[in-house]
């Protein structure tokens, strides 16, 4: 998710926590916020006060916490589309999958391995003439080509690209060895028990708003108990791993990514979208 967009989704968050707090907000919102209080009764869950917790601290599970007298009893994730898309599930660190199977190496360890990262390094030292000290400096270095030179940026991306295929395809071969620990991880994903905050026992009630903004708006809740989310099989083809059950239905998909700067740039990652 680009800056841009994540500023209208924070937005939108916290325009409908403020409607779940009968404060003024705008129709849209009002509308999320009386289908997921409706909801909130079904599920007999009584209130008193929705705050606002996504923003930075993204070791935090859910967007909104809901408090019955000062303590938070449910978190509500919401996933936001101006169309039909259903939003990233996810953004993982790049040695998640090591840190469920320490028998994967990570993500960046792999890319070093084979060599991309020099790669990367020495073509930025030979355009610039320059050493590169450390990690800080050549970040620093790239901003300062991109802002010239968009055809560069692209050939560093597609050094990062041949490892980033390579380990999706890495992740497919190997996962599939370890199908116990890829459930677990897929299940702590589904129930956003994969960041730091959410091994409480709070639970996350999902919530997705597709054409946001619009009269043809609508809200549905996912439970991810209700669904077969068994992983069974691993396919891999370009950038992304696919997740299937036994009915070769997509769970997850995980597309192994750079945030910052460009591909290749600064942070590896993985973003993680709903089948």
């Amino acid at each position: 998710m680009g800056k841009f967009e994540r500023d209208w989704v924070e937005i939108a968050e916290q325009n409908v926590a403020k409607a779940l707090n009968n404060e003024n907000s705008n129709i849209y919102s009002q509308e999320i916020a009386s289908i997921i209080d409706q909801k909130l009764k079904e599920l007999s869950i009584d209130y008193d006060e929705a705050k606002w917790s996504g923003g930075a601290d993204y070791g935090d599970a859910g967007d909104i916490n809901i408090l019955k007298d000062g303590k938070v009893i449910l978190g509500i994730e919401l996933k936001f589309s101006k169309k039909d898309g259903e939003g990233t599930k996810a953004n993982l660190g790049q040695n998640k999958f090591h840190e469920y199977i320490p028998e994967i190496i990570g993500y960046q360890k792999f890319d070093e391995d084979l060599g991309l990262k020099n790669q990367r390094y020495e073509k930025v030292e030979k355009y610039l003439n320059e050493k590169i000290k450390n990690k800080t400096d050549y970040e620093n270095k790239l901003r300062q080509i991109r802002k010239k030179d968009t055809q560069f940026i692209d050939e560093i991306a597609e050094i990062a690209k041949i490892g980033q295929e390579k380990y999706a395809q890495y992740i497919s071969e190997n996962g599939v060895k370890y199908l116990d620990k890829i459930n677990e991880l897929v299940e702590d994903i589904l129930h956003s028990k994969h960041v730091k905050k959410s091994n409480s026992t709070k639970k996350v009630l999902y919530c997705v708003i597709k054409q946001y903004e619009t009269p043809n708006q609508n809200v549905k809740f996912v439970n991810f108990d209700e669904i077969d989310n068994k992983v069974c099989d691993i396919q891999a083809t370009g950038k992304s791993i696919f997740f299937y059950n036994q009915n070769n239905k997509l769970i997850l998909k995980f597309s192994v990514n750079w945030k910052n700067i460009c591909q290749g740039g600064a942070t590896p990652s993985f973003n993680v979208f709903m089948g």
